[in-house]
Formats: C-alpha cells, sequence, structure tokens
C-alpha cells in the first residue's frame, strides 16, 4: 500500500479530512483501493469492538479493566468520552452516584460533559418523582434547587418517554 496515503490521519467525520480522502482514494490504483477499503473496514471493525468491549466494562461495575481496554486498543477520545458519559448519566438515573462519580474522575470527563450528564440525570428524576435520588444529585453536584425547578420547567413539557427510557 502507498506509504503516501495514510487515512488512519484523518477524521473522515469532517468534511475537510473527508475531501482529503476522497481526492487521494482517486490517484490510488485499482489494487491500493481495494487494500484501502480493507483496511478501513479493518479499522472500524476494531473501533466498533472496542466501542462495545469498553461499554461492556463500564456496565459491568470493572473500571479498571474498561481503562485498559481504552489504553490497548488506542481508541480515541471521542468514543471514549461518549461512552463514559452515557454509563455517567446511567448511574445517575440509576442512583449509583459514587460509581458516576469514579466514572467522572478516572475518564476525567469535562465540566460541560458532566453538568450535561446531571441535567440529564435530573431530568429523568423530576420525571419519575424520584426525589430522594434528586436531592443526591442536587447534593454531590452541588446544584441550586433554583436551577432544579428551571430544569423542571424547561423540560415538563418537551419530555416523550422516549427521553424516559
Amino acid at each position: 500500500m502507498s506509504e503516501i496515503f495514510n487515512f488512519k490521519n484523518l477524521d473522515l467525520s469532517k468534511e475537510p479530512d473527508q475531501n482529503k480522502f476522497d481526492e487521494e482514494f482517486e490517484k490510488l490504483p485499482e489494487e491500493e483501493r481495494e487494500d484501502v477499503i480493507g483496511a478501513a473496514q479493518g479499522e472500524a471493525l476494531k473501533l466498533a469492538n472496542g466501542r462495545e468491549r469498553l461499554i461492556n466494562r463500564l456496565s459491568s461495575n470493572y473500571i479498571g479493566e474498561a481503562l485498559e481496554i481504552k489504553d490497548k486498543l488506542n481508541l480515541p477520545e471521542e468514543i471514549v468520552q461518549s461512552v463514559a458519559k452515557q454509563e455517567f448519566i446511567n448511574r445517575l438515573s440509576n442512583g449509583n452516584i459514587d460509581f458516576a462519580f469514579e466514572i467522572k474522575d478516572k475518564f476525567n470527563l469535562s465540566e460541560e460533559i458532566v453538568q450535561s450528564a446531571v441535567k440529564q440525570g435530573l431530568v429523568k428524576k423530576l420525571s419519575y418523582n424520584l426525589i430522594e435520588d434528586l436531592f443526591k444529585i442536587t447534593e454531590q453536584f452541588k446544584i441550586d434547587p433554583e436551577n432544579i425547578k428551571q430544569i423542571d420547567k424547561d423540560n415538563s413539557e418537551k419530555l416523550t418517554e422516549s427521553d424516559l427510557i
């Protein structure tokens, strides 16, 4: 395969990188195109498998193993943060605040992600009228009660059943 064309350095979710890929790909001989496609499929499968393994370990409370998978497979930070955020939300929603904090700390979730996830967790707690869990979250994350009223007001009209699942 051509050493000049290394698609692994491109972020194909971004249009400029998609354009660069298309330009370079068109320059390749047919047999090299097949190699690139095969390598790209292999890389996509590796990432999807790594993501699933990360989800499995976190959902089973194995943070150490999840971190090992992240490092061993060299998963992109976007995938890791997405999975960690979802598990953080799941834990808040399930009332497992201590484990949520551990995920937050071990995966270095940004304050923006944490606030967004906490808001989602609060919406679920408000929707199901789980006041005790709601108080745990507000205490742990030091949320002003006025913010809870605003979240409740903002979301009471927007919530659908699919938001609660």
